[in-house]
């Protein structure tokens, strides 16, 4: 049944009338829109309740001291006025009063709300949320202004209970779930209330432009994401960027590139009769500068930036390293734990710039001659970019791109943390977009890294003068298709181009050489940059035809996705299952010996498929399933306490793996006879018909002992910390573990040449895996997936996870935030464990604390002992147990020790 609501409109009248609950809105915001109110303020004497002008509390409204972050030490009369006024009673917690527009639109579309399902959390109802239409309404109104970092926000100008009153609205819709609706309720009756404060005879300095919605309220306080990103609209068939003041300046919506048809925006009449232009695509980007500037106003932040020098790491004049490789390391045994261990980190050089020395030859140069280290500047900072394409919609297809940056001087126990990734760019989906459309959007971020790699001056929490910075790139750690696109290499999978960092062709992987380092011509990176300013320049015919390097504005091959999620799986499900190594008895061993495990709960559980690489497996748990397969292979295959030296026998015929085996023995022959023409063009019909006789290996011995040989080098090589010769021993493993997988005829994709060859330089220059490896942006990629866009599109689905992105990262830096509160805060899932099955000492640990603990309320007695009375209580030891928890920088032990604000495994913790 239809809904209706007394409104107290202007037409209605202060008896108001009987209405529709969407009649009554529509009213609110013509009337919002005429500068007229709906909550009249009586006049003095005529109230039929309490008078606004009696400051004396009521029964029903308790007076509460507020703390001084609330007040922001904002005292006074006027502000005991509004303390004891703001106080909402019991029935209007629920009243549902209409929602005033914002005070700076004065041409707005009319809409009639629908009727809404509360229950249903999409990104339309989100706070941060905002339509295409409505990005790029100030400009085209001639309201936009730049921000400006240095201007104190104006709501520090207002009175102290006018700001008091935006900072309740603010953290109320931040923290509390509070909707646009409801703040803009609570604003409205502030406003009235402070109304009535100011006929008796109060003034309140800013109640003439009294906010009256959260937005607004965000832009008076500065913590408003808008000024942190710049909404560009893109033409939707080459991406061209505009910028927002550019879109009330056009002539016509259509793109003004040369043979380029598509449409910018669309046009839409007002009820004022006027023009609303809609971008048709739009695509959300954070200026790095303005976001390292907020960091650098951070208590403490730029401290924590230096925290990696050592004794001789000082900033001061410094010449780069010129040392590389393992002559960089005067002891091979000292352990690497970060990235700025690693050779790289100080053979960084500042201020060079790219040069073209005639026709031929593109190289960087130091003009200036200052031969300086970066990292020996005052405040040199090194950026790690990540660009990955991951899936917004559970049941569709719909790629959306991210592009992040992480500061890797901040200290690895912090670096990866959300609040210190900065979410640059989304690209719009429903594909990813070509080389062409890609450059076109990194143009904009480009110029920004060189103006910030030349030095800007930034504000520092405690310095009374701004400081210089500097901001290097430091290194792409996207996975192979992303990084490739950055690069503007030609994919993996191209014959000839396979690999950038030598010249191994596709066809070469089915021979040991392939995955032999002393084997391998090296590719000379500076050819790239040649061929990449020779392809920019010229017309889009020459341009194809140079390879493989088209222009591109902007790595490492990625641990993470060469490892875990590509050998590994590969290892199980190809070399092992799909070509029968592993039989269904086998297969069932192995299944028992994995579901009977009982894995420490920092683990992430391992479906019952991982047994034989089955199903969707993540990254981590390949990472957890490598490290006990080999003993789960063992006990499949022995026999009286060894593996035995025999073949595996072969799959029976008419069944998938003998079908996929022959197509796989097919394509091994066919690369071979690719790989016996290219190094042998005059080879022999003898020779090439020999290859059709060549089978895959089933020797289960020498199969076992290759799974040994790469389980291990897989231990050593994604370690915490790792040293030189760990380096040389681990890679080293790797690299004879795929040459022999090579030997023995099996199937090999790329990913095994790169994680065989080209890692060792890398552990080298960045350290240890954990510094430069994927895994933190994949969560974050899951963390931005998570969004329950309702069916947006066009740029409107990835603006709101740009600015949570922001939000997150500004709440941190207030501070209050779940992670860092005094408290201590367990994690949303446990699992009920019995402490003696946790492992030995766990029960008699926590009897003996509790027993003392409890001695003066209850007496407790072990489970296998009997209660003698009533007052004897038996201990079971079932807990409620978390993988981990967060404990805040304040909170007191009652013994008087401090507890670190770092994450604490609570195996066993209830």
């Amino acid at each position: 049944m239809p809904s209706y609501t007394r409104c107290n409109c202007s037409a209605c009248g202060p008896a108001g009338q009987l209405q529709l609950d969407k009649t009554m809105r529509l009213h609110a915001r013509i009337d919002a829109r005429k500068h007229l109110h709906s909550i009249l303020v009586a006049p003095s004497g005529t109230s039929s309740g309490p008078s606004h002008n009696d400051q004396s509390a009521s029964p029903d409204q308790q007076l509460e001291p507020v703390s001084d972050a609330e007040s922001q030490s904002d005292n006074g009369d006027d502000y005991l006025i509004f303390e004891r006024l703001v106080k909402p009673s019991d029935s209007d917690e629920n009243s549902d009063s209409p929602e005033v527009a914002d005070e700076s639109s004065e041409d707005e579309e009319i809409v009639v709300d629908e009727p809404r399902d509360e229950d249903v959390d999409d990104i339309a109802s989100d706070p941060l949320f905002r339509t295409r239409a409505s990005l790029f309404d100030a400009f085209q109104q001639g309201q936009e202004n730049p921000a400006d970092e240095s201007i104190v926000p104006s709501a520090f100008n207002d009175h102290p209970a006018i700001r008091n009153a935006y900072i309740r609205a603010f953290v109320g819709a931040a923290f509390e779930g509070m909707t646009r609706n409801a703040a803009a309720n609570m604003l409205e009756g502030s406003r009235v209330i402070f109304l009535s404060a100011e006929a008796s005879g109060s003034e309140f300095q800013g109640l003439s432009h009294f906010a009256r919605t959260l937005p607004t309220v965000e832009k008076r306080l500065g913590v408003s994401t808008d000024e942190l990103i710049i909404y560009l609209f893109l033409c939707p068939t080459f991406w061209k960027p505009h910028f927002p003041a550019e879109l009330a300046r056009l002539d016509s919506p259509d793109c003004q590139e040369l043979d380029c048809d598509g449409k910018l925006y669309t046009v839409k009449r007002l009820s004022s009769g006027a023009e609303k232009r809609t971008p048709i695509l739009t695509l959300p980007f954070v200026p790095p500068e303005r976001v390292i500037q907020r960091m650098c106003l951070q208590p403490g932040k730029v401290a924590q930036w230096q925290e990696w020098r050592g004794p001789d790491d000082g900033a001061g004049k410094k010449e780069p390293s010129k040392l590389k490789g393992y002559a960089a390391f005067p002891d091979p045994d000292k352990p690497m734990t970060d990235i700025t261990d690693g050779w790289g980190w100080r053979a960084i050089q500042a201020g060079l710039e790219r040069h073209r020395n005639g026709v031929w030859e593109v190289r960087d140069v130091d003009v200036l001659e200052l031969k300086q280290q970066f990292v020996a500047l005052p405040n040199g900072i090194v950026i790690q970019i990540n660009i990955d394409w991951f899936q917004a919609i559970k049941n569709g297809c719909h790629s959306t791109g991210a592009m992040y940056a992480t500061i890797c001087n901040t200290p690895r126990r912090f670096r990866y943390l959300r609040e210190e990734t900065i979410l640059l760019m989304i690209f719009p989906g429903p594909h990813e977009p070509t080389s062409e459309q890609f450059n076109n959007v990194m143009h904009i971020c480009v110029k920004h890294f060189k103006k910030l790699y030349s030095g800007v001056f930034f504000d520092v929490h405690g310095k009374d003068e701004p400081e210089p910075f500097h901001v290097q790139i430091g290194s792409d750690v996207s996975d192979l298709p992303a990084s490739r696109k950055t690069s503007g290499l030609l994919s993996f999978t191209s014959k000839f181009f396979m690999c950038d960092h030598c010249e191994t062709r596709f066809y070469d992987l089915v021979v040991p050489d392939a995955f032999d380092s002393t084997k391998i011509k090296e590719r000379d990176p500076w050819r790239y940059l040649k061929y990449a300013f020779r392809a920019r320049d010229a017309s889009e015919e020459v341009a194809e035809e140079i390879r493989p390097t088209p222009w591109s504005v902007t790595g490492l091959f990625d641990l993470m996705h060469a490892i875990f999620g590509t050998t590994i799986k590969h290892l199980c499900k190809n070399i092992l299952w799909k070509n029968g190594m592993v039989n269904t008895k086998q297969t069932e061993k192995i299944t028992k010996f994995f579901t009977g495990l009982i894995w420490p709960p920092s683990i992430s559980h391992l479906p019952p498929s991982v047994a034989r690489g089955a199903g969707s497996i993540k990254a981590d748990q390949w990472r957890s399933q490598i490290a006990v397969f080999f003993v789960a292979l063992f006990d499949a295959w022995q026999v009286n306490g060894e593996i035995p030296d025999i073949d595996a026998k072969p799959s029976p015929p008419n069944t998938k793996n003998a079908s996929a085996q022959a197509a796989q023995e097919k394509l091994i022959h066919a690369r071979m006879c690719e790989h016996l023409l290219t190094t042998k063009p005059d080879a022999s019909e003898d020779e090439l018909e020999s290859i059709d006789t060549i089978k895959m290996d089933r020797s289960l011995r020498r199969h076992y002992e290759t799974v040994v040989q790469f389980t291990a080098a897989v231990r050593i090589i994604t370690s915490n910390s790792i040293s030189p010769n760990e380096v040389r021993r681990g890679c080293g493993a790797l690299e004879l573990a795929v040459q022999s997988w090579a030997r023995m005829h099996c199937h090999l994709v790329p990913y095994f040449h790169f994680a065989a060859l080209h890692l060792e330089e890398q552990f080298l220059k960045h350290g240890p895996a954990p510094g430069w490896w994927t895994y933190p942006y994949e969560r974050k990629n899951g963390f931005l997936g998570r969004f329950n866009h309702n069916g947006h599109s066009g740029g409107e689905l990835e603006g709101p996870e740009d600015r949570n992105s922001l939000n997150v990262l500004k709440s941190y830096l207030k501070g209050g935030t779940s992670e860092r509160k005094d408290a201590i805060d367990f994690p949303k899932f446990s699992q009920q464990q019995s402490l003696r099955q946790l492992g030995s000492g766990y029960y008699k640990r926590v009897f003996d604390y509790l027993k003392v603990f409890w001695s003066s309320d209850v007496q407790l007695v072990p489970d296998v002992s009997l209660v003698a009375n009533s007052n004897q209580h038996s201990f079971s030891g079932n807990v409620q147990a978390f993988s981990h928890c967060w404990v805040g920088t304040g909170l007191k032990h009652k013994h008087g020790e401090n507890l670190l604000s770092t994450p604490t495994s609570t195996s066993g913790f209830w």
